[in-house]
């Protein structure tokens, strides 16, 4: 009974562990946005824009690839031959979900 109940509570500590590392990643968003200070005008316009334009210039390269992209070409990855197009696919998927998720993500922030 005490390993099954320790299991259960390294469990609870891994969600807790990983609650607050998100929390972090948030606020450390947030600082970063925070940091630029007060510049002029164009320069503070100039870098909120750099999020949307990375956001729409992922999402139409992701289109880009998917529908232009062959699978003929492979890559080794360790044993496995794997085709090109599915690395890159993967990849670029990843970074317009992550640009994706940070625009429509929980954006609350903490109680001061």
């Amino acid at each position: 009974m005490n390993i099954k109940a320790r299991g259960a509570e390294m469990e609870q500590e891994a969600l807790i562990a990983m609650t607050k590392a998100n929390a972090e990643m948030l606020s450390s968003s947030y600082r970063h946005d925070e940091s630029y200070g007060t510049p002029s005008e164009w320069v503070g316009n100039f870098l909120r824009l750099v999020r949307p334009f990375l956001t729409a210039c992922l999402i139409g390269l992701t289109a880009a690839i998917f529908f232009t992209v062959t699978n003929d070409a492979e890559i080794l990855v360790g044993e496995d031959a794997v085709p090109i197009k599915v690395l890159i696919i993967k990849s670029v998927l990843f970074m317009t979900e992550m640009a994706v998720a940070w625009w429509w993500g929980d954006r609350r922030r903490a109680n001061k």
